[in-house]
């Protein structure tokens, strides 16, 4: 029997943001490298333009975590996340997390198993068209479960199930060790 039991309308609200530390760091390697190659391509008599496209399109796409955004939000209501919409608890049959080693790095995601197909499932304002082009911490998995990425957010993973367990009123599964 689950003992847990659904929190009664709070104005609590859990929120994390993008962790940018080492998006930061590459991006700036990234823009002094850049600046070397069209240096060079300039000194050569070559094209430095396409250079800072490459670095212009970089910076685009890691523009939500060099600005702080909200990645993830936890009310009452439901779970907003940035890049995919807001979705109510009621929307959400069931809710885990897994841990998977990819390169010897461990990465914590937690998995929403939507009641309803997604179109369905997610309310509110849909993301613009162009952040499909920028980075997200969720995706969308056969219209029927959100992925979030718990390893790119600056609030530990464990704050953050801590947060959906008390929002949503019940215990995450959690699946351990998984190698891919």
């Amino acid at each position: 029997m689950n003992a847990y039991v659904r929190p009664p309308s709070t104005k609590r609200v859990f929120v994390s943001h993008y962790r940018p530390n080492r998006i930061r760091l590459g991006l700036g390697v990234l823009w002094v490298l850049t600046l070397a190659m069209a240096f060079g391509a300039a000194m050569s008599g070559g094209v430095p333009f396409v250079w800072f496209l490459v670095a212009g399109a970089a910076s685009y796409y890691v523009w939500p975590v060099l600005h702080g955004e909200q990645a993830l939000r936890l009310r009452a209501e439901g779970v907003t996340i940035d890049g995919v919409g807001r979705a109510p608890w009621e929307a959400v049959s069931r809710i885990r997390s897994r841990d998977i080693v990819v390169d010897g790095r461990r990465i914590t995601q937690l998995a929403l198993t939507l009641a309803a197909p997604a179109a369905m499932a997610i309310v509110g304002d849909k993301p613009k068209p162009h952040r499909k082009l920028q980075m997200q911490i969720a995706r969308v998995v056969d219209d029927k479960a959100i992925i979030i990425n718990l390893s790119d957010l600056d609030d530990s993973p464990d704050d953050v199930i801590r947060a959906a367990e008390y929002f949503l009123g019940q215990r995450v599964e959690s699946q351990r060790a998984i190698v891919a």
